[in-house]
Parts: C-alpha cells; structure tokens; sequence
C-alpha cells in the first residue's frame, strides 16, 4: 500500500506537470494596456514585444490597435493575430533597430494571421523576414505594404539596395520548409 501510494503521487506529480506544459494562453495586446499586467481581455500588455517574450510555447497572442514597433519572434510554436473583430498594424515608421517588421529566425509552428504591417523605410527594408532552419510559418490574410529602401519612389534598385515585403531564405545547412503564403 506504502508503494501504491508512491506510484500515485508519482502518477499526479507526472500528469498535472504534463498538462500545464501543453496549456494555451490567450494574450491581449492594446496601445492603452500596460507591460505590467497580467496580458488577459481586461489587462491587455502595452506592447507585442512583450507579449512575445513573456508568452509560452502554443500560446495566442490577440493584438488590437495599432503598434509602432519592430518584432522578433523570441520562441516557436506561438500565434500572432488580430483580436476578435478588431484590427491590428503594426507600422514600423522611424524604426531602423533591424531590418524587418516581423523577424522569424530557426523557429517552427508560427502563425501570423490578420495583421496589417507597414511603413519600414530603409535600405534592405523587409516586412516579414523567415530566415534559417524555419519549418510550419503560416503568414495568412496579412496586408504588407509601404516597404521601401527609400524615401524617394523613384530610386533605382540595386544589390545593394532593396526591399522586400516578405523573404523567406535559408542561411543554415537545413532548408526551411512548409512555409505558407496566403
């Protein structure tokens, strides 16, 4: 009976120790909200950065409003949407801390759905970037516009200076693979 019990403590410890690794969080993301809330409906984050980093594997991330802000996607297995029936940009004006809006490097199981992301003028300017060993990138129903490596719209293009809405390439000795556009 000493040892039943032990297995069952041991059956407990092991199945809630499983089933909080495998939970999903939905987060709210709002210009109004506050980094030192809790991120639910009522207590939305101020920021998406934030939200991606202090979010877990699985884990939604509802953004409504729009952010000026640059993203880089700190962990796999994470959703980035608009919140239910409002809209979400991200427009990236004035911010040149790194190429892309969105950047997405060697993760895997990234949904990024209704989102509109914009305004990211500068040289090799990207608005989404899936760059290494990067598998399941789901980009879905997002408006990408106003990417530009100049000011002036009739600059010519060159090697040296470009932009790209979305890019997706490997720089890694493993391809990408089930990247999705649509």
């Amino acid at each position: 009976t000493e040892i039943m019990k032990q297995i069952l403590a041991i059956f407990l410890f092991l199945t809630g120790s499983m089933s909080s690794s495998f939970s999903q969080n939905n987060y709210f993301v709002s210009p109004s909200g506050n980094n030192a809330d809790n991120g639910d409906t009522t207590h939305p984050w101020q920021t998406i950065q934030y939200a991606v980093d202090h979010s877990n594997d699985y884990d939604t991330i509802n953004i409504d409003g729009t952010f000026n802000e640059k993203i880089t996607i700190s962990h796999s297995n994470l959703v980035l949407r608009n919140a239910p029936s409002k809209s979400a940009t991200i427009d990236a004006s004035s911010i040149t801390s790194q190429n892309a809006v969105i950047a997405i490097t060697d993760k895997s199981n990234i949904t990024i759905d209704n989102i509109e992301i914009c305004n990211n003028i500068q040289n090799d300017a990207q608005g989404i970037l899936v760059d290494g060993s990067c598998s399941n990138i789901t980009i879905s129903h997002c408006k990408i516009h106003d990417i530009h490596f100049s000011d002036d719209e009739n600059a010519s293009v060159s090697d040296t200076t470009n932009a790209q809405e979305i890019i997706v390439y490997g720089s890694s000795s493993v391809s990408s693979k089930n990247i999705i556009i649509s």
